[in-house]
């Protein structure tokens, strides 16, 4: 991946996090939202802040600790 599309996406992920309207914590589609963001961003960021990607990967968790594909993201890169 170019690091000109790496930083757009990366932007645009970021974008969607500080939004006020996916802050909203009693709507569950946007809290889905959220946690959708930040499983992506932690999985962009994975390959090379591994401490960034796994501040991302928490928060998801926090959002949703059922997602079995967040937890092996989260194990593998803590391994």
């Amino acid at each position: 991946m170019s690091s000109n599309l790496y930083n757009k996406l990366q932007a645009c992920f970021r974008a969607v996090l500080d939004a006020p309207l996916v802050q909203d914590p009693t709507s569950q589609q946007r809290q889905r939202i959220r946690f959708l963001s930040l499983k992506n961003l932690g999985g962009l960021l994975a390959g090379g802040s591994a401490a960034a990607a796994l501040e991302c990967y928490v928060s998801a968790c926090e959002l949703d600790g059922t997602d079995v594909v967040l937890w092996n993201r989260l194990g593998t890169l803590v391994r």
